[in-house]
């Protein structure tokens, strides 16, 4: 095979199946625009090959946060009141649906 073509075939299959992580930080706090405006917050709790994984608060910011204290976050049950949402203790995402959330 020659050589141009053998590295755009490594190339494209770099670009299409590549381990690069995110610029999402393990441990990183981050918010989410809400369904109904607002904002959501969010922690990373694993990134590797197969995406991302978070957990999602309850919590209700109406405006975008200037910083979030883990202290003050909970993950509401199914008795959850609107604005909050249900907490979820574990949801693994794909990296482009994490990257679709906007966080």
């Amino acid at each position: 095979m020659k050589p141009l073509l053998r590295l755009l075939i490594m190339g494209l299959i770099s670009l299409l199946f590549g381990c690069s992580r995110s610029n999402a930080v393990e441990g990183g706090l981050y918010y989410t625009p809400g369904d109904n405006g607002g904002y959501h917050a969010l922690k990373i709790l694993k990134v590797d090959q197969g995406g991302v994984h978070i957990r999602g608060y309850s919590n209700y910011f109406p405006t975008v946060p200037s910083q979030i204290d883990e202290k003050s976050l909970y993950l509401a049950g199914t008795d959850y009141k609107p604005p909050e949402t249900l907490g979820l203790g574990h949801l693994p995402l794909s990296r482009e649906t994490f990257a679709s959330w906007k966080p």
